[in-house]
């Protein structure tokens, strides 16, 4: 079990801050799924008090599950070969289609927001941190991280659980290949798609192939 602590500062002690905490919370008590982060216990958060008086209190505790670090720290190794790289797809895919199934949209998909966990010798991952998810029938206001917001939140559009594949499809992007991707995330998410994709078809291409295309190009040019 993790102990998450939550400071009040003059930095975080807003209305918002106490409105996110206190939507993570109430969504993460419904939510029960093997890839989503479980939530124990809450201590010192108490829904009775007024905004001005929970925010006089200290700090809020969060009891939940233990992971061993965030997607990001794990770009920093050498770990993303194809097999942990289908297990971040299938683990993080089941959890975006148990959240559609109960109408919540997590809205800031991106490594840092992604843990992860060895069970045995299998990397295990788990979507965390739901400070600015919603219902699916009410999300409307932009938010998230820029470049890895989906183009529909971006533009004030109707927003679903295909907003949070567009996040996580950027992260696995990221995750392939970390180094040349991350002076892009902060543009365009049309760029990030763009090279993500170009680096990828660059990467696993082999030699053979890229002559076999060329080769292909070159006939059918002479055939026009």
């Amino acid at each position: 079990m993790a102990a998450k602590a939550i400071p009040w500062t003059s930095k975080n002690k807003t209305g918002d801050a106490f409105t996110s905490l206190k939507r993570e919370v109430e969504t993460l008590a419904r939510l029960s799924h093997a890839n989503i982060i479980k939530l124990f216990e809450v201590q010192g958060l108490d829904r009775s008090q007024t905004v001005v008086d929970q925010l006089n209190r200290p700090s809020v505790i969060l009891l939940m599950e233990l992971a061993s670090g965030t997607v990001r720290s794990l770009m920093e190794t050498d770990v993303f070969k194809t097999d942990v790289l289908n297990c971040l797809l299938r683990d993080c895919l089941q959890a975006l289609d148990y959240l559609d199934s109960n109408g919540v949209i997590h809205r800031d998909l991106k490594p840092e927001n992604i843990l992860w966990k060895m069970v045995g010798e299998k990397y295990v991952f788990l979507l965390a941190d739901f400070g600015v998810s919603n219902s699916a029938d009410r999300a409307c206001s932009v938010s998230g991280t820029s470049g890895y917001m989906a183009p529909e939140i971006r533009g004030h559009g109707k927003q679903s659980g295909k907003s949070d594949v567009w996040s996580l499809l950027v992260t696995l992007l990221e995750a392939f290949n970390a180094e040349n991707l991350r002076d892009t995330i902060p543009n365009s998410p049309h760029e990030v798609i763009a090279k993500g994709i170009c680096l990828i078809f660059c990467s696993t291409a082999s030699a053979a192939q890229l002559e076999s295309r060329k080769q292909r190009s070159l006939t059918t040019k002479r055939q026009l």
